[in-house]
Order: C-alpha cells, then structure tokens, then sequence
C-alpha cells in the first residue's frame, strides 16, 4: 500500500463539547500538495487520469450532521467534493487522547478520523493494477479550542 499526505490543507471544526451533535466540520485539500516521499510517483499521482490536478485542484468535504457512539467515537455525515462530483460519506471519529498543555491553557482533544472512498465512483478506473479501488482516508489531528 502506498501512503502519502497532503502538504496543504484548510479546515475548521467547530465542536461543542454540550452538544456534539451540533458539531461542524469543513475541510479543503489542495490536490498537487500530495506528497508520497517519492516525487516521480507524487507527478504521476495529479495526472489526469488520476487526481487531475489541474482541473480539479481541491477535494472538499462538508459535513451535514453528527451522532455520537459513546464519549469516545461518533460519526461524521456530510458531502465529499472531487473531480468535479458530491458524494455521500460518513467518517468514524475516535477521540484519541485529551490533554492539558499547561494550567492556563484549556484542554485539547487529538482524534483520528477514518473513511473510505470508492475511487472508481468518481470515475477513475485507470491503472486498476497498480492502485487499488477502496481508497483509505485517514486523518488525525488536534482541536483546539479558539481563542
């Protein structure tokens, strides 16, 4: 399996720690930050057939709703946006650790965030040999509350 990341992405996740349901995700990723530790490959990753970058320089997801499982896990509903199509996605979020940076600083929560995409629901069937149709996503991070 070959891993890689996107160097350039923006997002907000608005959480209310009361109320969970309510919660808020909104993420944009920039195709040709892709990065697999091997720039020839990461070329062949944004090319038409593929990522197509050029055309489709942002993949989007919005979410439309949450549901908690227990105080640990929930799920994320909303709309996933690439090359140029919406589809549904749900993304199972596990609340990975809670900390305290120091005494004035208010906790911060670390997750991880999981789903998978059918690549070939958006159209890219090429090189069925070399990647694979169910694509992985996953995503960590910290939230941090604004200030």
């Amino acid at each position: 399996m070959i891993k890689g990341t996107f160097n350039k992405v923006d997002g907000t996740i608005n959480y209310d720690e009361n109320k969970p349901q309510n919660t808020t995700v909104r993420f944009t990723v920039y195709t040709d930050s892709v990065d697999t530790d091997l720039k020839p490959r990461d070329y062949f990753i944004r090319r038409k057939e593929l990522l197509n970058t050029k055309q489709y320089p942002t993949i989007k997801f919005t979410s439309s709703g949450a549901k908690l499982k227990n105080p640990r896990e929930g799920h994320v509903t909303g709309k996933f946006n690439a090359l140029g199509q919406s589809k549904p996605m749900t993304v199972k979020v596990t609340l990975t650790d809670v900390y305290t940076q120091s005494k004035t600083e208010p906790s911060a929560l670390k997750f991880k965030a999981t789903a998978l995409v059918n690549r070939h629901d958006f159209g890219v069937t090429a090189f069925p040999g070399i990647f694979g149709t169910t694509i992985p996503i996953v995503i960590t991070g910290e939230l941090m509350p604004a200030k």
